[in-house]
């Protein structure tokens, strides 16, 4: 069972756009992707906005296991604002179950379902690319038949494909694009046509659709035994064990700490421009071999590298640029790295 986020950090990340909040006063959400990292911190700071400023907004949280996030966030699926509907992204319907009585209507949504971390988008990799892209369709159409006002897609950076190496932050302007010929980039291929689909149903159709095109975070919720490189480092930190750099340790990559990117997702659904991409994530960027041994240091132990790094090859980067969020919607990080892990790492310790 995950702890509570502490209410300081939620309060900190929420305080600052009470103006914005006020978008969801009465609104009607349907949350999808809502039991992950991401879905899980955004739950966090609407429940306790809608508390906070009284709002009177409900949101509905479409999930294929609802007993497996009950059992893990007690706290969040126990409020009064949340109920769960039952279902898949790819065929969910409006037939009454025990988690909510239906789908709809809605006013508002967010659509994060992906399954990107699972153990069935890694051998089933065609159900993975239906997940994402008939799933996305599907819900473009339910939202129609709700009337829906706005759905936010949380797409990622992959859509970008590999960062040029003479390019020292990606904005959401560039035109670099993954491989196609190569099957492991489905999740990217599924996030650039799920984008699209958004935008062909924004101009055939009228329904308004904005992107937020996520990078890296941490914080609470993080899982620890996937193929996220920081999440793994302060699994072997927390088991007081050398911290392990698979790789040669030079990609450089950022990290948002989890209240200001589910802040910042929800300012992109309450107040981004219609149609538009934004980048979330944090521009200062970090080798993961520093990285490594940022997160060793803070227990004392070692770090250990496994591979050389290869002579005269550029280091890959993954690197936003977040000027468009700084500069439309006045969005700019406060939490730096060491404490966002340090919070992290205090949090699993509970």
């Amino acid at each position: 069972m995950a702890p509570p986020v502490p209410t300081a950090q939620i309060d900190e990340a929420i305080l600052p756009w009470a103006r914005a909040w006020q978008g969801l006063k009465g609104k009607r959400v349907l949350l999808t992707g809502g039991t992950g990292t991401v879905g899980s911190w955004l739950l966090e700071l609407y429940c306790r906005a809608n508390a906070l400023w009284d709002l009177g907004s409900r949101i509905q949280v479409l999930s294929r296991d609802p007993e497996a996030f009950h059992a893990k966030c007690p706290h969040l699926a126990a409020d009064p604002a949340v109920t769960f509907l039952r279902g898949d992204i790819r065929t969910f319907g409006p037939s009454a179950g025990p988690f909510g009585p239906s789908a709809g209507p809605f006013d508002l949504v967010i659509h994060g379902a992906n399954d990107a971390s699972g153990a069935a988008s890694y051998t089933d990799l065609l159900g993975h690319l239906d997940t994402l892209v008939l799933g996305t369709r599907h819900l473009l159409e339910r939202a129609l038949e709700a009337k829906a006002q706005r759905v936010l897609l949380l797409s990622s950076g992959a859509v970008y494909g590999p960062q040029p190496p003479d390019l020292e932050r990606i904005p959401e302007t560039h035109p670099g694009a993954p491989d196609p010929m190569n099957p492991g980039t489905r999740y990217a291929q599924g996030k650039r046509m799920s984008e699209h689909l958004c935008m062909v149903f924004r101009h055939q159709f009228g329904l308004d659709a904005v992107i937020a095109r996520g990078f890296a975070l941490v914080g609470p919720h993080l899982p620890l035994d996937t193929h996220l490189a920081l999440g793994n480092f302060i699994r072997d930190a927390l088991a007081g064990r050398p911290v392990e750099v698979l790789g040669d340790g030079t990609p450089w990559r950022s990290y948002l700490y989890a209240s200001e990117y589910a802040m910042a997702c929800w300012l992109i659904l309450l107040s981004g421009q219609p149609g538009r991409a934004y980048n979330v994530g944090s521009p200062e960027g970090i080798r993961l071999g520093d990285l490594a041994r940022m997160v060793a240091g803070m227990r004392g132990l070692p770090v250990v590298i496994r591979q050389e790094a290869r002579e005269g090859v550029p280091a890959e980067r993954y690197l936003p640029s977040v000027r468009r969020m700084e500069e439309e919607l006045g969005f700019r990080s406060r939490i730096d790295l060491i404490n966002s892990i340090r919070r992290t790492m205090d949090w699993y310790k509970m």
